[in-house]
């Protein structure tokens, strides 16, 4: 404990409040990566992989999802995507279709997952337009920005494959 605070030990730990410092009001700095959920997950936590380019909104999303209860990892890369997936079981996919031009990378990762594991549960976060321009996955969630919206779409996707 620091102070009246817990310390995670989870976390690389570099300085903490307590510390004699030359400099004051030195703050408990830790380090995790960002696009992985914090250790130990809660075991009835479903899992979540969280595919999506655009670096402003992936981080968005999944501190949304986390805070309803999921376990997500994250990444901004498809190539990083698939590593996570052959890695562990997850129990929804969802992959982000930033436009029209995205629409061949995302069916073709899709079809990759399906091919391996064809039960595996796998949505795209798409617009309107893009949506009715496939027909690889199993849900399509709609990027209108609702937060409870999007939650809702993805438990309803999970106890839905459950």
């Amino acid at each position: 404990m620091v102070g009246s605070r817990p310390v995670n030990y989870w976390y690389r730990t570099y300085a903490f409040e307590s510390w004699p410092s030359p400099e004051p009001g030195l703050r408990l700095q830790t380090e995790r990566p960002t696009h992985m959920s914090p250790l130990p997950p809660d075991p009835s936590a479903k899992s979540i992989l969280h595919i999506c380019a655009r670096e402003m909104l992936r981080p968005l999303r999944d501190q949304i999802l986390r805070l309803s209860g999921f376990f997500v990892d994250s990444t901004l890369s498809t190539a990083e995507g698939l590593s996570l997936f052959w890695g562990k079981h997850y129990d929804l996919v969802l992959i982000d279709v930033e436009g029209e031009h995205k629409v061949s990378d995302a069916e073709e990762m899709c079809s990759e997952i399906k091919t391996a594991q064809p039960d595996q549960m796998v949505a795209f976060v798409c617009n309107w337009r893009v949506a009715i321009m496939t027909d690889c996955p199993d849900e399509i969630l709609r990027t209108e920005f609702d937060p409870q919206r999007f939650v809702s779409g993805v438990k309803g996707m999970i106890t839905e494959a459950s």
